[in-house]
């Protein structure tokens, strides 16, 4: 079992401090079973150790000084929907929400969410959040990419059934954000600090007339009204996504 806590800890590297009690609960609920994400969350005001298997959620928390030690799981098997946003997410669990925030590491939070998408009800995620990030870093840079990773973690939670990303770029429409285009919609995303200040704009692709390059933009006429994208990075993609976007 040592060994085992062990390995959790080197995963949550500068995130260990103060854990060891804690992952030694989950090394022993876990057993000898993969563990997908180990992490640090918040839940009801609480900070706990956050483990996911592929049969499971865990949450494990002993105080130091105050309160007492708790231990919670649920199956995936229960798992009726999920929502991400900045380091954050909502499972609901049947008339249940287990609302996590502050996950850390990031790269065990991707974990986290892949693992919990693969078993929500409904399809499977057409593409895994780590290969929507490198096709990001590939589209618009480490920078960019690295500024709104937030946007790319949570998209998969808005994308409907088989909908597939095709282009990335930055952009301003009101508010700043990542641009996506997919084989079906145009959207504009930035999920915010917290739930209230999400800011999501889309249109579906057969509503687009014209698709033009305007200064540092790109200008949509629609089929009704029209709307200019401003701020398109990097640059030249404006004119890209325009040759992409005009109707055959």
């Amino acid at each position: 079992m040592d060994s085992r806590r062990d390995e959790l800890r080197k995963r949550l590297g500068g995130y260990r401090v103060g854990t060891r009690r804690e992952l030694a609960t989950l090394a022993g609920a876990v057993g000898t079973e993969p563990v997908a994400s180990v992490a640090i969350g918040v839940w009801l005001r609480r900070s706990w150790v956050v483990a996911a298997t592929s049969r499971e959620l865990l949450l494990s928390r002993h105080p130091r000084l105050f309160g007492k030690s708790e231990f919670h799981s649920w199956p995936w098997s229960q798992l009726r929907g999920i929502r991400s946003g900045t380091q954050q997410v909502d499972f609901v669990f049947g008339d249940e929400t287990v609302a996590l925030w502050a996950i850390s590491p990031h790269n065990e939070f991707v974990h986290l969410l892949d693992t919990a998408r693969r078993r929500a009800p409904g399809p499977s995620p057409t593409v895994a959040t780590e290969d929507l990030r490198d096709s990001a870093k590939i589209q618009v840079g480490d920078d960019l990419a690295s500024q709104y990773e937030a946007s790319i973690d949570s998209l998969p939670d808005r994308l409907l059934e088989h909908e597939r990303v095709q282009l990335f770029a930055a952009a301003s429409l009101d508010f700043n954000g990542l641009l996506f285009v997919t084989d079906r919609r145009v959207i504009l995303f930035e999920p915010g600090l917290v739930r209230a200040a999400e800011r999501f704009w889309a249109v579906d692709r057969s509503e687009l007339r014209r698709a033009d390059v305007v200064e540092d933009g790109l200008h949509l006429e629609l089929g009704q009204g029209a709307v200019t994208l401003t701020e398109v990075l990097p640059d030249g993609r404006a004119a890209e996504l325009a040759a992409s976007l005009r109707p055959n």
